[in-house]
């Protein structure tokens, strides 16, 4: 009786430190930014690839080598399944050697497993083979992927002048039509170029929801005034995550779909 006492302590025991060990190696996802070593076998000498998994373990963000990357992310003890990954649609040209971003997202959307030792997160298909690496460091604040809320917390520090809908080139800011953020407020405001507008916002490093947006309801029929107000309007209630740009752009996108482009300037 007491061997098997002893024995019941010992496997009790045992279990509570691997459920531990787990608990810890899951937690240590966050609060870091993962940035890619190497891809089946191949060193990843020149690479933007890194992910970088929100607080919660529920969504990640990051950069596939040349695009912007983000979705759901499911994470249980040693297991790990992304969902539908969202990308921009950059086109970029690789410098020799690096790993092509479809490999990256080939092997994010293979892995079942991974592991983490030495500051090295490993992803593995459900066999074990090893997919994908990334070497963990430090969040930049300056990025979207930042420490806290990263870029969200610079939304406020300029008026954001209407510069392009969609893919929609355009030389100059379109006139009178911009959008103001209050982050201590939460909220969001400013002009179609023909009505004031207002409404709330949530945002974190690149994700971002702007809701219960009403306007004034004056009628402008000159320039086409009326479809850039409904088309700006409809693409702030769309937005799911942004970016700053280091040329001081604010671009949202829908599901990685370019929506609105807005120009820095000072608030007046």
């Amino acid at each position: 009786m007491k061997t098997f006492l002893r024995r019941s302590v010992s496997i009790f025991g045992f279990l509570i430190l691997a459920v531990s060990a787990a608990t810890a190696q899951r937690q240590s996802l966050g609060n870091a930014e993962w940035k890619l070593t190497e891809a089946y076998g191949q060193r990843a000498r020149q690479t933007n690839a890194k992910l970088d998994f929100t607080d919660d373990l529920t969504r990640f963000t990051g950069n596939g080598g040349c695009n912007r990357i983000f979705g759901p992310v499911t994470i249980t003890a040693d297991r790990m399944r992304f969902g539908q990954i969202g990308s921009t649609r950059m086109m970029c040209k690789l410098a020799p050697g690096s790993i092509p971003e479809t490999t990256v997202l080939r092997g994010l959307n293979a892995t079942r497993r991974y592991s983490i030792a030495r500051g090295v997160l490993t992803l593995m298909d459900n066999r074990g083979s090893v997919l994908l690496r990334f070497q963990r460091g430090d969040r930049d604040p300056g990025n979207g992927n930042g420490g806290g809320n990263g870029q969200a917390n610079r939304l406020d520090d300029q008026r954001w002048v209407l510069e392009q809908i969609g893919n929609r080139q355009t030389l100059v800011a379109i006139r009178g039509v911009f959008i103001n953020f209050d982050t201590a407020k939460r909220s969001v405001g400013g002009n179609t170029g023909c009505n004031v507008f207002g409404g709330s916002y949530t945002a974190s490093r690149t994700t971002i929801s702007m809701t219960d947006l009403i306007s004034t309801m004056r009628a402008c029929i000159e320039d086409g005034k009326m479809q850039t107000e409904r088309e700006l309007l409809d693409g702030l209630r769309r937005a799911d995550t942004f970016e700053i740009t280091n040329d001081n752009r604010l671009k949202l996108y829908d599901n990685g779909r370019i929506l609105l482009t807005f120009r820095g300037e000072a608030k007046k």
